[in-house]
């Protein structure tokens, strides 16, 4: 999410609020040199004050310590000081370095937040002008009509090419490429909304493979086009065409239709492949606002020439 001025002054505050407070080394080092000094006389007060049994202990301390000469006691109170300075002093740089590397580490973060944020708000508002610049170019809208219209006039054409039947090839595809790919949960749930009704088995079959070819069937039924205009279309450019999958986008004439959705096509796909392979799109659909028909598509995959209003990807997210 984007950070906003009032939010990194907040997470600054933050920072800055739990900081150590550390003490001063001129605050610390008195302390420590008048400790030094009062261990004799604490020694002496103890020795009087304790018991029998810990005098003679405390004795030998107070004996062994007031032995020493001016010199020897000098050396070991420097010495004390200078130990004890050089822990403060160490102790407080460390705390000091470790609170600037945490301080410099949250800074940089916040700064890169701030960068990748401002990087991708500015990648999706491309992509959107992108997008609307293509939708408002005049050739887009004479391509949407004359698809449009090339689309309608196939859904117009007799009767016979709405039966599945009747495109074995496009049966072919969907059973060699799009089948095997499906789980047997979607498998199962396609066959049970199929709106075609799938042929019978052939007679001697058994009655689990003739129920399992009917569910394949079903769902192959329920996989295809709904219009007279889209399983036409998939025939001739996705079914018929001579490029693997992957590939199809690669046709830009089918020697196989001779409608006027292929002069369309032949003119506007080049110029709508070039704009996705520039841009690295995944693919570029034109879709008739009035009935939702999907009637170009630049990669030529299944959703092509459906309908997401009722065709079998209503559901999905293009949709």
């Amino acid at each position: 999410p984007s950070m906003t001025p009032a939010s990194f002054d907040n997470s600054v505050k933050h920072r800055d609020a739990h900081k150590p407070k550390l003490p001063s080394v001129c605050f610390l080092i008195p302390f420590i040199c008048m400790g030094s000094f009062l261990l004799t006389i604490s020694l002496q007060v103890v020795y009087r004050g304790s018991k029998p049994r810990y005098r003679f202990t405390l004795q030998r301390i107070s004996t062994a310590h007031a032995h020493f000469n001016l010199a020897t006691k000098s050396s070991l109170f420097l010495l004390l000081i200078c130990l004890s300075t050089s822990l403060t002093v160490g102790w407080i740089s460390y705390i000091n370095s470790k609170a600037a590397l945490e301080a410099q580490t949250f800074d940089r973060l916040t700064a890169l937040q701030t960068a990748k944020t401002a990087e991708i708000e500015r990648y999706f508002a491309q992509i959107a002008n992108q997008i609307q610049t293509v939708a408002e170019n005049p050739n887009t809208v004479s391509a949407l009509e004359d698809f449009s219209s090339a689309y309608a006039t196939l859904n117009d054409a007799p009767g016979d090419l709405t039966a599945p039947e009747t495109k074995p090839s496009l049966r072919q595809f969907y059973g060699d490429e799009i089948l095997p790919k499906l789980p047997a949960s979607l498998l199962s749930s396609a066959s049970t909304s199929a709106t075609y009704s799938a042929p019978t088995a052939p007679s001697g079959a058994s009655a689990e493979g003739g129920a399992e070819s009917q569910q394949l069937a079903s769902a192959l039924s329920s996989l295809m086009p709904r219009q007279t205009a889209g399983l036409y279309l998939q025939q001739h450019y996705i079914a018929d065409n001579p490029h693997i999958s992957g590939e199809k986008h690669l046709l830009t004439r089918s020697s196989t239709d001779s409608s006027d959705y292929a002069e369309a096509h032949a003119v506007y796909h080049p110029v709508f492949r070039s704009f996705l392979q520039k841009f690295d799109y995944y693919d570029v659909f034109l879709v008739d606002s009035l009935n939702g028909n999907i009637v170009y598509s630049v990669f030529k995959e299944t959703d092509f020439a459906t309908s997401l209003t009722t065709g079998p990807y209503r559901h999905t997210n293009i949709a």
